[in-house]
């Protein structure tokens, strides 16, 4: 099997149609719609979108440190989780993640403030 045409490390198992090149799954996910033009018919486009690069995430996470109300939330929600994860042998990380996510949305909501006044 050939190796990804971008990395030159992976074994590259995608054709992709944009380019003419067979790439590895990574650089698909990586690249596509950044750095390549996928064509709308791409069957690896399907329900894809762009990877969020290191800045993105970054930005993200100073912005979320910045908002006094989810510094808040983050530090009073880890607590009341992790006990309720002790009682509840089913309880897993993807239901803590849930409900961080769904409890970080309500806050953010404009003129919302579901735990504490600012």
């Amino acid at each position: 099997m050939a190796k990804c045409s971008r990395c030159r490390q992976r074994k590259a198992k995608r054709s992709c149609p944009a380019l003419g090149e067979e790439l590895c799954s990574l650089c698909c996910g990586r690249h596509r719609l950044r750095d390549i033009p996928c064509p709308p018919g791409c069957p690896f486009l399907k329900g894809a979108s762009p990877a969020p690069d290191r800045r993105d995430r970054e930005k993200a996470e100073a912005e979320f440190w910045r908002d006094e109300r989810l510094v808040w939330l983050a530090h009073n929600a880890s607590r009341p989780l992790r006990v309720l994860a002790e009682r509840l042998p089913s309880f897993t990380d993807e239901d803590a993640v849930r409900a961080m996510e769904y409890a970080r949305e309500e806050t953010l909501q404009a003129q919302r403030l579901i735990l504490a006044p600012d």
